[in-house]
């Protein structure tokens, strides 16, 4: 039979792949080289990263190097999408919460637009002006995972050395195609950080309110891992040079937690008191989403899973035995929908120095389920994830295993009560190391 070739032509056209297609992504983290040194009063509204993420042109990122910001960078971390030809930025330069603000600090001028993993490096000038400016960079087709600024010159500003960037909003032009809810969903969550640093200005100075200080000085290291899991994590805690020397007895406690996990107590939590620890500078407080993703700060150390006050300190916790025999091993065998957000089995000690056959949290373990988004162009479906935790007598937690990282926490007294002095962690997904020192910013 002969096709005619208007049929022909039809039908080719029925099946055509669409082509490129512009989309704003949202970021999965910001980086910067310095940030401003923030006050615990005021660090809610100036100098961190993230700021450069939130859309609102009252805040921004401010960087703390003792020039007026040539040499400086900052780096948005994007959620991995492939074939991607184009990238626009978005740009409100300086601190543009009025006129004045802008005007007084320092504005990038010229800067080079890094491209990862490509490497595509592009030089720019930008405008000394308020409002928004545009600046494209085209790539070979291929994944984009990071875009950085880097600042080569700028416009001095009138009154401060400190150069200041209100937002970066990324759009990329890529094939793949676009998936509104894990856009949404990754700008949620920028809500839910900014959110997170508002209600800590407020807490932030009350006494007995927040277990980590207003501000902490991070570095970060190489580190090498054997292996993920439990096991793998205990025994990377025991190699570090930091982590295996002053959390020893910590380490003990969660291998053998492993070792029993068929014989723990199943346990009810209810927590005494609801907040959640702020994302303060220095400090990452992880999703579901985010552990699922391996997505951890490298310029932070990680609190547990969402951040609980009352977790890290075991007598804003209680813990009421239930009578279902509930294994860890059997919880993390389920799979399908979950049948709760949250599972937790305890080891108890005995409390020093008080009344006989009084005992404390020596160890919980907890398991938590929710729905994640499986990547760009997967559908929503549950997750399960372990974590461990390890109180000193006091009642605080020290130590913190999960699958693909370690944290060691050294407490001490800060304005009267006790805080988060420095942490350390271990990273599998970035291959990194942490760690973080309070900062007196006062």
């Amino acid at each position: 039979m002969r096709i005619s070739p208007l049929f022909l032509v039809a039908a080719l056209a029925g099946t055509a792949v669409a082509g490129p297609t512009e989309r704003r992504v949202n970021p999965s983290g910001f980086a910067a080289s310095s940030m401003l040194p923030t006050a615990w009063d005021k660090f809610v509204e100036l100098g961190n990263p993230g700021y450069a993420g939130d859309d609102d042109a009252a805040t921004a990122w401010v960087e703390g190097a003792a020039t007026s910001g040539a040499g400086e960078w900052i780096r948005i971390a994007i959620p991995a999408l492939d074939k991607t030809t184009k990238v626009k930025l978005k740009i409100r330069n300086g601190a543009q919460k009025s006129k004045d603000t802008f005007a007084a600090s320092p504005r990038v001028k010229d800067a080079v637009i890094h491209l990862m993993p490509s490497n595509v490096d592009k030089a720019v000038t930008l405008e000394d002006k308020q409002g928004w400016l545009e600046v494209a960079v085209d790539q070979p087709s291929g994944p984009l995972t990071g875009v950085e600024l880097r600042v080569k010159s700028v416009y001095e500003g009138a009154k401060s050395k400190d150069l200041a960037i209100s937002d970066v909003q990324v759009f990329a032009t890529s094939e793949t195609p676009d998936n509104a809810a894990f856009e949404r969903d990754r700008a949620a969550a920028q809500r839910t950080w900014r959110a997170n640093r508002a209600l800590a200005a407020k807490n932030f100075g009350k006494a007995g309110q927040a277990p980590v200080y207003g501000a902490y000085d991070v570095t970060s290291a190489a580190w090498k891992s054997t292996g993920t899991g439990l096991d793998a994590m205990i025994a990377a805690g025991l190699a570090d040079r930091v982590i295996g020397m002053s959390m020893k007895y910590a380490l003990v406690y969660a291998k053998a937690a492993v070792a029993d996990f068929d014989k723990l107590q199943r346990v009810a939590l209810s927590p005494k008191l609801t907040d959640t620890m702020p994302n303060a500078d220095g400090v990452q407080v992880p999703s579901l989403q985010d552990v699922a993703d391996g997505n951890y700060d490298t310029g932070a150390f990680r609190t547990p899973i969402g951040g609980s006050t009352a977790l890290v300190l075991g007598p804003l916790m209680k813990a009421t035995d239930v009578k279902d025999k509930l294994s860890v091993t059997e919880w993390a065998k389920q799979t399908g929908p979950c049948k709760a957000a949250e599972t937790a089995w305890i080891v108890r000690g005995e409390a020093p120095e008080m009344t006989p056959g009084a005992t404390i949290v020596k160890v919980l373990v907890v398991g938590r389920c929710g729905m994640v988004q499986q990547g760009r162009t997967g559908a929503p479906a549950p997750h399960r994830e372990r974590e461990i935790y390890v109180f000193n007598p006091d009642n605080e937690v020290v130590l913190v295993v999960g699958e693909n990282h370690v944290e060691g926490y050294t407490w001490g007294l800060i304005h009267g009560h006790g805080m988060i002095r420095a942490a350390r962690s271990l990273l599998v997904p970035q291959g990194k190391a942490v760690d973080a020192q309070e900062r007196d910013a006062d």
